[in-house]
């Protein structure tokens, strides 16, 4: 008897941990996943500079926003982003986003893990966008490596058809509440064969993120970056680049999460 009730605390106390530390499982900034637990709330307070919908480079701004992340099921989550974006320290305009995700494959019946998501976001310019990623995962013990594709769907006629994204993340285990890894993605991908390409070609970007528990159920997760523009594409968004269109930047974000 005393051998099952300690087996039901235990187990218990396992699947709060596990709620608390549900996070763990998105270690990155810039990788989303269609997993979650079931019922777990997670709200995020993110901050960037440089960013793609920000502003690289001379349009250069600091985009602020919260995130909400909860699990319907383990398979199904829903995650809604509302932000804005300053210049100067003066407000310049706002922007928000949802998407639902489905699990489609999870490593241990499977090899990997496997998400799609699905939504829509309007962004700093006002325009609507659809838009569809895959997410594909795998551990190995304590190290995780994680490929995605995201591809955005512009409603608006001197925007792109498609926008192209490919991101890929590794991060290590140092210890139990500490993750170290690298991120790189691949930005606008058209403009390696479209002449006219919105955001002005084709951009990569690469630098290291950490993942960090500092308290129980309190989360940060850092990344700096390095951004290199691989093609100069004639841009059709207004004052994209700047005076001079520089083709090496720096981009930043930081993130705080609360899991509930």
């Amino acid at each position: 008897m005393k051998g099952k009730v300690a087996g039901i605390v235990f187990g218990l106390l396992g699947l709060l941990c596990a709620q608390l530390g549900a996070t763990e499982l998105f270690p990155y900034l810039y990788q989303r996943s269609g997993f979650e637990y079931k019922g777990a709330l997670t709200l995020e307070m993110e901050n960037g500079l440089g960013t793609r919908d920000s502003g690289y480079f001379g349009r250069a701004g600091l985009e602020t926003g919260v995130r909400f992340r909860y699990g319907l099921t383990d398979r199904f989550n829903i995650e809604g982003w509302t932000g804005f974006n300053a210049q100067a320290g003066r407000f310049r305009s706002q922007a928000f986003a949802l998407e639902v995700g489905f699990g489609v494959l999870r490593q241990g019946p499977q090899p990997v893990n496997l998400s799609l998501s699905a939504g829509f976001k309007r962004d700093f310019e006002g325009v609507f966008i659809p838009l569809l990623r895959l997410t594909l995962s795998r551990a190995w013990g304590d190290f995780d490596f994680t490929l995605s594709g995201l591809g955005e769907f512009p409603q608006a006629s001197w925007r792109d058809d498609a926008d192209i994204i490919i991101g890929t993340g590794v991060s290590y285990k140092i210890f139990a509440g500490c993750r170290l890894g690298l991120e790189a993605l691949g930005e606008d991908l058209e403009g390696f064969w479209e002449k006219n390409e919105a955001e002005g070609g084709a951009k990569f970007i690469v630098g290291p993120t950490a993942w960090i528990r500092i308290a129980k159920g309190l989360e940060c997760k850092i990344n700096a970056g390095w951004v290199h523009a691989a093609t100069t594409n004639i841009p059709t968004r207004p004052d994209l680049l700047g005076a001079s269109a520089r083709r090496d930047g720096f981009l930043a974000r930081v993130a705080f999460s609360v899991s509930l």
